[in-house]
């Protein structure tokens, strides 16, 4: 990671460990995704986490800056998508230099295709970025120009290439354009090996896999280990995953789901394949199905300290998409959002000395 020491809690390793061998890690998920409302209260007030948010700053940076106004606060964490098969893909130092002189940390996702969209579903059929034509090379000076170029910016981004590698609707996805497990965890060390022969070890590398529930019907049927690249090439451990609720989407209704319903089985099951600190890289709710504001405020001030304590950042995806994501969806979901903002449990940084 950026190998400093992290302030986390254990996720009871040896618990975990037996839940795995008596193959109960999906009755212990079923039991913890629905919130009780008879719970205790939290004993001991939770190591503070990280808030991020996902700015559209490489459009407009002056996006961010309203960002933090409507919410009022900074943030810990910008994160922003970077595109290697567009313009937005070129390393640009003075983004992370603007980024930086914020306080906040950037979170780069960093995407081998060309953004296309048909239907509003993305084109996975891309096979220039097929993982065997960039393992040979074929990508070696993009990759280089990123590798030197954060060298020598020298403080602390978290890379997220890859991600959502368990779906269908990317590039580098497993089943899409030949892409094997084997191949994701090739690449994956390839280019890490790259970076590291650059210098680059400010560098914290971010696997991140979608969330199990958060879109059933496109989830390609993997083991999600198989992707993992080791514990040697992995700093941390990213989510993804979103409460569409009852908005028509091109793969269906997915209905009204809590944030636990959504990542509670990933986070057991991520926490049997390393200890590695985890980032709920992105995540975000409809206004379309239930009650938005009250989705925030069980997500921050209950479902996280409670029943994720190896989570250590989130980060808002506060864009229109799918659906309206933002927290300024409605009034009522920004006063929400804005009061959870300024709760101590919020207000984690990011140690990545």
């Amino acid at each position: 990671m950026l190998r400093g020491p992290i302030n986390r809690r254990t996720f009871t390793s040896g618990a975990l460990a037996s839940l795995v061998s008596a193959g109960s890690i999906e009755q212990v998920a079923a039991q913890e995704a629905t919130p009780s409302t008879d719970r205790p209260a939290i004993a001991e007030i939770p190591d503070p986490i990280a808030l991020g948010m996902m700015v559209e700053v490489v459009e407009d940076r002056t996006r961010l800056d309203l960002t933090t106004q409507m919410v009022g606060r900074n943030l810990a964490i910008v994160m922003f998508h970077s595109h290697w098969g567009a313009n937005s893909g070129a390393f640009d130092v003075g983004l992370l230099e603007y980024i930086d002189a914020t306080g906040a940390v950037p979170l780069v996702t960093w995407e081998a295709w060309r953004p296309l969209y048909a239907g509003g579903v993305a084109v996975a059929d891309q096979p220039v970025f097929g993982l065997k034509n960039l393992v040979a090379g074929e990508f070696d000076p993009f990759i280089e120009s990123w590798a030197f170029g954060l060298a020598a910016y020298g403080k602390p981004v978290m890379l997220r290439f890859g991600h959502e590698m368990n779906g269908d609707w990317y590039p580098w996805a497993v089943g899409v354009n030949g892409n094997t497990a084997e191949d994701f965890v090739a690449a994956w060390r390839y280019i890490h090996d790259i970076f590291k022969a650059a210098g680059a070890s400010n560098v914290a590398w971010v696997w991140s896999p979608i969330a199990g529930s958060a879109t059933p019907s496109r989830q390609v049927n993997l083991v999600i280990e198989d992707v993992y690249p080791g514990d040697e090439y992995v700093d941390w451990i990213g989510m993804s995953g979103f409460n569409f609720g009852t908005t028509q989407q091109p793969w269906g209704v997915a209905g009204w789901e809590t944030f636990s319903q959504i990542f509670f089985a990933s986070y057991t099951r991520i926490g049997a394949i390393a200890d590695k600190p985890i980032v709920i890289a992105e995540t975000a709710s409809t206004e379309e199905g239930g009650d938005k504001p009250a989705w925030i405020t069980s997500t921050f001030s209950t479902e996280l300290p409670e029943r994720f304590p190896n989570v250590r950042a989130v980060v808002w995806f506060n864009i229109i998409k799918e659906t309206d994501w933002r927290v300024e969806s409605s009034p009522e979901s920004l006063r929400a959002f804005v009061a959870q903002a300024s709760s101590p449990y919020l207000q984690g940084t990011l140690d990545l000395a």
